[in-house]
């Protein structure tokens, strides 16, 4: 069994990150050349990041290459493949994480602004009614569960997690209410009675 520390600073994902379904090469192999939409993608990024500074010389290829390692299979052991995450990856190559994942998102949105009809549906941008945030809350309160919660509205974990904050803050105050009433109980009932009469 390999330790917790190690397991998030190596490739373990079964699948690349599907947050760069955008990234595509003209063949699988590690190290082809990207295709046209995708070099389009990360040019109109690089013309974002150049907007009142300089970048450094090796900035494009810098980029090109994190593309590279987190869409390729890293061989892990004999036999045994797997992706990176890109968390593990910013981790395991001691980058900053906030900055790192910003590029990845900016990308993200560019591609879906360039290419709208080729966003997986699970990547497409949600957009929720106050109903449904509504229905969203209720539901939450009923049975507790970011994940169930989620897939029975088709959104992310987190996207519940963020319409939901003060319900879960709720809870977790009534939990902890609850919690110093029962060791006020406890504690009441280990008192040693006062026979001083």
């Amino acid at each position: 069994m390999i330790p917790k520390k190690r397991w998030v600073r190596i490739p373990h994902a079964l699948q690349r990150p599907a947050s760069l379904w955008w990234y595509q090469t003209a063949s699988p192999r590690f190290g082809s050349q990207p295709t046209p939409e995708t070099q389009s993608i990360i040019q109109t990024y690089v013309a974002q990041c150049k907007r009142g500074r300089t970048l450094p010389d090796d900035f494009v290829d810098t980029l090109r290459f994190w593309l590279q390692e987190l869409n390729a299979e890293q061989e892990v052991g004999p036999r045994k493949k797997r992706f990176w995450t890109i968390p593990a990856y910013v981790l395991s190559h001691k980058l900053e994480k906030g900055a790192f994942c910003k590029r990845f998102r900016e990308m993200e949105k560019i591609a879906i602004r360039l290419f709208p009809d080729q966003v997986p549906p699970h990547r497409k941008p949600v957009t929720l009614t106050e109903k449904t945030k509504d229905d969203i809350r209720a539901k939450f309160k009923e049975v507790q569960d970011f994940p169930k919660v989620a897939a029975e509205f088709g959104i992310g974990a987190f996207l519940v997690g963020q319409i939901c904050k003060a319900e879960k803050a709720q809870i977790i105050e009534q939990r902890e209410t609850a919690a110093m009433a029962e060791r006020e109980i406890a504690d009441n009932g280990n008192a040693v009675p006062d026979n001083s009469f």
